[in-house]
């Protein structure tokens, strides 16, 4: 399956692959924490973590593999603020598309969202795989209007790290993909 990129024909700037890089951290820590919770497990998030490092590395290389130069010097000054003052989804998209002319918000909102997906499911991907007590993760999908790419992997269960269809780790299969994983919980 083509990624994100790919299926967006969409030009990137190394900026962006910089505010991502400090936008990731922040969520996929939500979701690792969310996922703790959910499980009722105390385990922490740390940063220094060669598992943590694993994922956001893994976000990082999806989103620029294929970053041409192209986006102009204005995006690099949002790095900073966008971690520093808590932006959400749709602040980030905002910025991306006030900051890259070429773009509508709505483009730069579905990768905001799109790439939040991504790294929630990776954070919880990864407290899931920490926990101890998942080894199975279940597709949800978002209930209605289902694309035909998730509609069939709705309630479909692998194994942590194995795939939910062709080329498919975890939601967003697809840009602005609506589903969630589950964990399944072991018996204890």
């Amino acid at each position: 399956m083509p990624d994100l990129a790919e299926q967006l024909a969409l030009d990137f700037q190394d900026g962006l692959v910089r505010i991502m890089r400090r936008y990731y951290p922040v969520i996929a820590e939500h979701a690792f924490e969310a996922a703790a919770a959910s499980l009722d497990i105390d385990i922490a998030f740390n940063l220094d973590n060669p598992k943590v490092q694993d994922v956001l590395d893994t976000l990082l290389d999806k989103i620029s593999k294929d970053v041409p130069e192209t986006l102009k010097e204005s995006i690099r000054s949002l790095i900073g603020r966008q971690a520093d003052e808590g932006w959400s989804v749709e602040r980030l998209a905002s910025e991306i598309a006030e900051h890259a002319t070429d773009w509508s918000t709505n483009r730069a909102r579905l990768v905001a969202v799109s790439e939040t997906a991504s790294a929630y499911s990776r954070g919880s991907i990864l407290a899931y795989q920490e926990s101890g007590v998942v080894d199975e993760i279940e597709w949800l999908t978002a209930g209605s209007d289902v694309c035909p790419i998730c509609e069939p992997l709705n309630g479909r269960k692998v194994k942590i790290g194995e795939e939910f269809g062709a080329g498919i780790l975890h939601p967003g299969a697809h840009p602005a993909c609506r589903c969630a994983i589950l964990p399944v919980v072991r018996d204890r």
